[in-house]
């Protein structure tokens, strides 16, 4: 453990340990769930490749590692502009002349 803390960058170290903390405190998992959940707005929404969803639908730990580390260090979370979906009773427009 010594040498992980001694030859590793901060970043990487303490990613670990949110890592063990997500492992053992079910509590802060489900309210880093729902902190995260609440990033997702009408107009963006977490960046999926870099916040990836589990087969469950939930942020895995990875993400929620990431995301902690972020807001504990006051770096920006990465966010994208969320897709606006097709009405699919919409009709086409003929976008043309009448």
């Amino acid at each position: 453990m010594k040498d992980l803390i001694k030859n590793k960058d901060p970043d990487v170290v303490i990613k670990a340990v949110y890592h063990y903390k997500l492992k053992t405190d079910s509590n802060l998992k489900t309210t880093t769930q729902t902190e995260m959940e609440k990033c997702n707005t009408d107009e963006k929404i977490l960046n999926e490749s870099d916040y990836p969803k589990g087969s469950d639908g939930k942020y895995t730990e990875k993400a929620m590692a990431r995301f902690l580390f972020e807001k504990d260090t006051g770096t920006n979370h990465s966010t994208t502009p969320k897709q606006k979906q097709e009405d699919p009773n919409k009709k086409p427009d003929g976008g043309g002349f009448s």
